[in-house]
């Protein structure tokens, strides 16, 4: 099968290429949070590269959550907080350019676990498990034909993010849908 380099390699052209995705620096994400039991409700991400996150549920929200790529805390009008839950993991993980860029320096290791097929379609998808450095993992789907990251089950099944809708912002092709 392919290597997991190949893989990303495919992926990083896919969206627009290394050399593009390397140059954004910052980026605001704006959706809506209904997941995991929680009322739906605006939800707005700051990302400054390397891996710095800041997240809140509101434009005006007196609360936030901020990762330094290391540890998560929640700061608000009576102070900051280190956040230890499995919920706040994978936002200790959340890097513009999805760790892919400089996935050696941040101790990512990827193994290649085949190509599966879905049984409701024609669609081949090649399946990385990534390693982060303190041992979070990630179950990553790459689409065989086209490169693009289509599914991400995080820490050993416990939230699973289907990616679909890829739309050119800015010259990279994001999902506007997960």
């Amino acid at each position: 099968g392919p290597t997991p380099a190949a893989i990303i390699e495919k992926h990083l052209a896919a969206i627009g290429g290394r050399e593009a995705l390397r140059a954004v620096k910052t980026m605001v994400v704006r959706g809506r949070n209904a997941g995991l039991g929680a009322a739906d409700r605006p939800l707005i991400r700051y990302l400054k590269h390397p891996n710095l996150l800041r997240q809140q549920d509101a434009p005006r929200a007196s609360t936030f959550i901020v990762s330094d790529g290391l540890k998560v805390y929640q700061v608000g009008p009576s102070g900051r907080a280190e956040v230890t839950q499995a919920w706040a993991s994978p936002l200790r993980h959340t890097i513009i350019d999805d760790g892919f860029l400089d996935d050696g320096k941040l101790g990512i290791r990827y193994e290649y676990l085949g190509t599966d097929a879905i049984k409701t379609g024609p669609w081949k998808f090649h399946h990385l498990k990534r390693v982060f450095r303190d041992g979070y993992t990630e179950d990553l789907y790459f689409e065989a034909d086209s490169g693009l990251l289509r599914m991400r089950i995080e820490d050993n099944g416990r939230a699973k993010r289907v990616y679909y809708d890829y739309r050119d912002a800015g010259g990279i092709r994001y999902p506007f849908v997960t």
